[in-house]
């Protein structure tokens, strides 16, 4: 992923149609956490992991009480996490038709195209069992915004760091 982590912060804007600063929001609040790296004025490439903390951190909301990395964690039937499903995602986003999440108690869902061409579903859950609650806020993202911003983001380059000009002063 050669894009650098505020560059995904406003491609997370622009294509989940978010109020523009809130990518920022999200960048800023999971580097007080200590979730992503904090380098100022060297652009940091933006890793799977990364990318996945902030779409899931702008899926859920400003919830201090349900981490994002909580999300991340969550596993599968199968026995895989949602990080390493996320990241198969977004090395492949065709295959992806809609991701959702429950924002009030960790839960996740994936609809997504098997290699021999059947729609089948993952769901992620907590390892360990825990009261959910009876009120469900589900917070979607289709294929079609999925895909876009993976592109987005496979295609975006790094900012380099350039010396800034010289005027020239005529004396």
């Amino acid at each position: 992923m050669p894009a650098a982590i505020r560059q995904v912060a406003s491609l997370l804007d622009r294509h989940l149609n978010l109020i523009a600063p809130r990518g920022r929001y999200y960048v800023d609040r999971l580097r007080a956490v200590g979730l992503m790296p904090n380098t100022p004025g060297v652009p940091e490439p933006a890793t799977a992991e990364h990318i996945a903390l902030l779409l899931v951190s702008a899926m859920i909301g400003p919830s201090p009480a349900l981490p994002s990395a909580e999300y991340l964690r969550l596993v599968s039937d199968t026995g895989g996490t949602l990080l390493q499903a996320l990241e198969r995602f977004l090395a492949a986003p065709q295959d992806l038709f809609e991701l959702g999440l429950d924002t009030i108690s960790p839960a996740a869902l994936i609809r997504f195209r098997e290699p021999n061409g059947n729609i089948a579903e993952e769901s992620f859950l907590p390892e360990t069992d825990m009261p959910r609650s009876k009120i469900r806020r589900i917070a979607i993202v289709d294929g079609n915004a999925f895909n876009a911003l993976a592109i987005a983001i496979r295609t975006s380059t790094i900012p380099t760091r350039s010396r800034r000009r010289r005027r020239r002063r005529i004396s």
